[in-house]
């Protein structure tokens, strides 16, 4: 909370600031100080909630990134990469409470919105699979296998598709 506002109190003094210098007749700072207004703003619309509940989950506080999803009002009017980010969080969080048909839900529109990163795709598929094992609807879970296998991903994401692997055998 105290980064926001720091951020939103850099934004207001950057607009200050531009007012200063324009008012002044500084017009080379002004029109600097007026682009940074427009970086600060950017970035903290950019770099929002969505960007905060993320970061969290990859910490591994869920607490923290079920509280940053539940700051957005409405996710569908979020840009496409970020609704894809706020899904994979909340199928993840959906996931660990053992919610698995919400959970396969956000998964499934995570990936349909485009999660922009290939590990990211990876997790989403490997997920999805296992909820379709335990369901027992093997051909679907055996497809997202194969689709977390073709992406590129880290050791954590090969351990799981190994693990699942081997449920498929007994």
């Amino acid at each position: 909370m105290i980064k926001k506002r720091l951020q939103l109190l850099a934004v207001v003094g950057a607009l200050i600031a531009t007012l200063l210098f324009f008012m002044a007749g500084q017009w080379l700072a002004a029109g600097g100080s007026l682009l940074l207004t427009v970086f600060l703003a950017y970035g903290l619309y950019r770099f929002g909630p969505v960007y905060h509940a993320l970061r969290h989950l990859y910490r591994g506080d869920l607490e923290k990134c079920e509280a940053a999803l539940k700051k957005i009002p409405s996710p569908d009017n979020l840009r496409k990469e970020d609704q894809a980010y706020y899904y994979f969080c909340q199928g993840y969080l959906l996931s660990s409470a053992r919610k698995s048909g919400a959970a396969q839900k956000s998964f499934e529109q995570a990936l349909e919105a485009g999660l922009r990163l290939p590990n990211d795709r990876a997790v989403a598929h490997v997920s999805l699979a296992d909820i379709y094992l335990k369901k027992g609807q093997k051909e679907k879970a055996l497809a997202h296998l194969e689709e977390a296998k073709k992406l590129k991903h880290n050791n954590v994401v090969e351990e799981a598709i190994q693990k699942l692997e081997k449920a498929f055998i007994h």
